[in-house]
């Protein structure tokens, strides 16, 4: 997950030999330079998710339903908006969210909005910091 360098490639999967007939190896990454050569055999492009799939993604944490409550459309779109469409911080944001007063919303965008967009660990921060017990922190950890 999150390769961005040739080195982890090569410590990861040197060689098609290392691995059993019919096994599967996905890597993920943000520079597809690096899959280039004869080791990969096919390159998946994922698509950034529209504002309806944001929305919806979103809402199924923050509401437990597809879409927002007439209250909060405006707000959760904003926040989808300031996610920049990434699923985790929509889910990570939509938990952390759920079931808390318009106003809480509002505090917790401003301070979104005060970190710059490539800091995404201090954006999920926020959400840690805001959970009530330790059990709760680990599973936000190994999740």
């Amino acid at each position: 997950d999150d390769v961005n360098t040739l080195d982890q490639l090569n410590a990861l999967c040197g060689s098609h030999k290392w691995f059993g007939s019919g096994s599967r190896v996905i890597i993920t990454t943000r520079d597809r330079h690096i899959l280039r050569g004869n080791r990969v055999d096919q390159v998946y492009e994922m698509r950034n998710m529209d504002e309806k799939e944001s929305i919806e993604l979103f809402s199924w944490h923050a509401f437990k339903q597809a879409s927002p409550t007439e209250d909060f459309v405006g707000i959760s779109k904003n926040v989808v908006e300031y996610s920049g469409g990434l699923p985790l911080a929509l889910e990570v944001l939509g938990l952390y969210l759920f079931d808390r007063a318009v106003a809480e919303w509002h505090c917790v965008l401003e301070k979104l909005k005060r970190i710059p967009n490539d800091q995404v660990q201090k954006k999920l921060k926020i959400s840690y910091d805001g959970l009530s017990d330790d059990t709760e922190k680990e599973i936000f950890l190994d999740i």
